[in-house]
């Protein structure tokens, strides 16, 4: 019955196949949240420049009050964290996160890449900064798979391209300030190419951070795991992927075995506009699972759950997840989207 399910529900999505255009659409999504503007521009080595100004009505103005701690770092690594500790609440002024690539693999890949700036106390999590990049052909079949007990057929569409030694700048500048509570807090600076691992991209971080407060005690460290999942890395039974005009996934799973901390999100490319989205963690610290019927861009259900299982963090040990959606096209602004996934493993001291 499970195989007649799927077969159902993939000749119904083909049946209803829009014409395939050669069109070309740039997607650049943004998040920002309530923590105020940045800027955001990215330079590749082919000349392409993008640049984008997202602007927040949510800033208040304050008073400097301690002293002033400029700092800047630079790494090689895919992953940096800064941290801070103040018994008192401060300030961060402002801060510029450069992210450069260099490929170093003919693998072919897309470009689609995201860089993250998490802040986190280790219980509370927030996307302070998050970018995503990416091109993708408007209605064309990019993607097909189907695993069906011996039965497995991938087809991969995707505009793959060599680009062995290329490489660009991501720069993200956020000038407004952030009031932050007492405590130990954790900046957790990552990059990921999706369809790259980290020792097939040579990253170059640079980090220009201003704090104001008294008495902060500030270090920095380097290093960890990164997982940049796309849509066809997850071992599902079915996945069809029509660019920004419908996108599947039945029977989606993968895990991790975590060593020490395990951050993640669903990067703002995952399905958010007509269809369905359900989830299931098995976590060291127990399950969650969410499901969510999206309408016109507007998510319905239980969202404490939606929340929880689209970003988290959790300690070392193994972690499952299981998950099926339906995105479609609407008459409004709105796109559907597959789902691309950022974890990391890394070291919070």
């Amino acid at each position: 019955m499970k195989k007649i399910a799927i077969i159902g529900i993939l000749v119904l999505l083909i049946g209803t196949t829009t014409a395939v255009t050669d069109d070309s659409t740039i997607v650049n999504e943004q998040l920002t949240s309530s923590l105020g503007d940045f800027y955001e521009v990215s330079s590749f080595s082919n000349g392409i420049y993008t640049s984008t100004n997202i602007q927040n009505s949510n800033n208040e103005p304050h008073s400097i009050n301690g002293d002033i701690y400029p700092y800047h770092w630079e790494s090689n690594e895919s992953l940096f964290i800064v941290k801070v500790t103040s018994s008192n609440s401060f300030y961060l002024e402002d801060f510029s996160y450069n992210h450069g690539w260099n490929i170093i693999t003919e693998k072919p890949i897309t470009t689609t890449r995201y860089r993250y700036c998490f802040l986190t106390n280790k219980t509370e999590l927030e996307t302070l900064k998050g970018i995503g990049n990416g091109a993708f052909d408007l209605g064309k079949l990019r993607y097909f798979q189907i695993q069906l007990g011996k039965l497995k057929l991938i087809k991969d569409y995707r505009n793959l391209t060599n680009m062995n030694g290329s490489s660009w700048i991501d720069r993200m500048i956020y000038d407004n300030p952030v009031s932050i509570p007492s405590g130990t807090w954790y900046f957790v600076f990552v990059g990921t190419i999706f369809n790259l691992d980290q020792d097939e991209v040579l990253s170059d971080i640079s980090i220009w951070m201003n704090f104001s407060g008294t008495d902060l005690d500030i270090t920095s460290s380097e290093g960890g795991k990164v997982y940049g999942m796309w849509f066809g890395e997850f071992n599902a039974n079915l996945i069809v992927s029509k660019a920004l005009t419908s996108e599947t996934m039945i029977g989606g799973k993968t895990q991790f075995n975590v060593h020490d901390t395990f951050i993640y999100k669903f990067t703002l490319f995952r399905p958010k506009n007509q269809g369905f989205w359900t989830m299931k963690w098995i976590t060291p610290s127990g399950s969650k699972r969410m499901r969510i019927i999206m309408i016109d861009g507007t998510e319905y259900g239980n969202l404490d759950n939606y929340y929880r299982c689209t970003a988290g963090i959790g300690e070392s040990g193994e972690y499952k997840l299981r998950t099926n959606y339906y995105d479609t096209i609407t008459g409004g602004i709105n796109l559907p989207s597959p789902i691309y996934f950022v974890g990391i493993d890394v070291k919070l001291n």
